[in-house]
């Protein structure tokens, strides 16, 4: 089972969501691996949480407001309960909550930089430093929507060879 763990609450699926449906139902056809959706609890009257439904996958919601330890025990009871072995982060909102999850365990962890993290503000470059730099060391591949958005990451901390970019496909 693969989670796939996205702070997205948007009114409007976008290519986002299609994506993630394309990305799991080959996950399903290619790899017989099935696809757990994991939104904010913010998100679970949006139209296109019904598109992920009638496509068959299952979804469930997570409080983005609780505190980190309680993310982190509700991913570890997730894996737990679904039997996940992968979970792919979205949006970095919960990227530290699942790598704490994944210790002592056999999880395999992929956090997705959606956006470029260009921040001036010395307190965020030094979470950053913290997180890419020390952190990550525990995560198996950060993917990057660009190549610009890489070399950003690796310029914060982020380990070349874990670091990969990406492109993000249109509908």
């Amino acid at each position: 089972m693969i989670a796939e763990i996205c702070d997205y609450a948007a009114e409007y699926s976008g290519n986002f969501i299609s994506s993630l449906l394309n990305l799991a139902q080959k996950a399903r056809s290619d790899l017989k691996m099935e696809t757990l959706f994991v939104f904010p609890k913010e998100s679970e009257n949006k139209q296109w949480i019904k598109l992920i439904d009638q496509s068959g996958f299952k979804v469930v919601f997570v409080d983005r407001n609780s505190s980190l330890r309680d993310q982190k025990k509700f991913f570890r009871e997730l894996a737990e309960k679904y039997g996940i072995k992968l979970m792919h982060t979205h949006f970095v909102k919960f990227d530290i909550p699942v790598l704490q999850a994944s210790k002592k365990s056999n999880l395999h962890v992929i956090w997705h930089v959606h956006n470029d993290l260009t921040h001036n503000n010395v307190k965020q470059r030094v979470k950053d430093f913290i997180k890419f730099r020390i952190m990550s060391k525990n995560v198996d591949k950060i993917i990057c929507v660009s190549e610009p958005v890489k070399q950003n990451l690796i310029k914060r901390g982020s380990s070349p060879d874990k670091t990969i970019a990406v492109k993000n496909g249109i509908d």
